[in-house]
């Protein structure tokens, strides 16, 4: 049983004994098999009902935007497809995680970090919904969103002014005035 539903189909033919088959619903080789057994036998009516598949839902690749800065817009509409035939209006959805936050226009995905100079890897769920059936799970996919860092420029705030006796001299440890998020040795000159 591939998809967990068993259709019980009973073939009766006119003189002859009431034979069980089983049929996975996505089987089709069991369909035919039966189809070609019977079809010379008598005319039969053939009806398979269609069931409604799930969307599918394959990311690849990777996506990372720089730090403090939106990513480039990611198409993931080749991502979402369906079985053949169907034609439901898909919509994707996705959660933020803690430092990432996503934005989602029809297909098209930005991500881009909600925290000030973040920079690192984190999970992100994507979801993907065929809109069809409130019984069924939507389908997810978990992918790593990377935010890239980017040098950011030190900064100094020095006092309103220094004090010292005229014709004498001063020596000031800048250390206390001068601050860089990224951990880069810094040059006063």
């Amino acid at each position: 049983d591939k998809s967990g539903a068993i259709l019980v189909e009973k073939i009766k033919e006119a003189n002859h004994n009431l034979t069980d088959r089983k049929i996975c619903k996505d089987n089709k080789e069991d369909i035919v098999l039966i189809l070609k057994e019977w079809i010379n036998k008598d005319d039969i009516d053939v009806v398979i009902v269609p069931v409604n598949d799930a969307p599918i839902l394959n990311i690849t690749g990777t996506f990372e935007a720089e730090e403090d800065l939106p990513s480039v817009t990611y198409d993931f509409s080749g991502f979402c497809s369906q079985v053949w035939g169907e034609v439901d209006v898909l919509t994707l959805t996705a959660d933020n995680s803690t430092h990432i936050d996503v934005t989602i226009t029809d297909f098209d995905v930005v991500f881009e970090s909600n925290t000030s100079d973040w920079n690192g890897t984190e999970d992100i769920t994507i979801y993907l919904d065929d809109n069809v059936s409130a019984d069924r799970d939507i389908v997810s996919q978990v992918i790593q969103v990377t935010i890239n860092p980017v040098n950011d420029a030190p900064t100094i705030v020095l006092p309103d002014d220094f004090t010292f006796e005229e014709d004498g001299s001063l020596v000031e440890d800048f250390a206390a005035y001068i601050a860089d998020v990224d951990p880069d040795n810094l040059t006063l000159s």
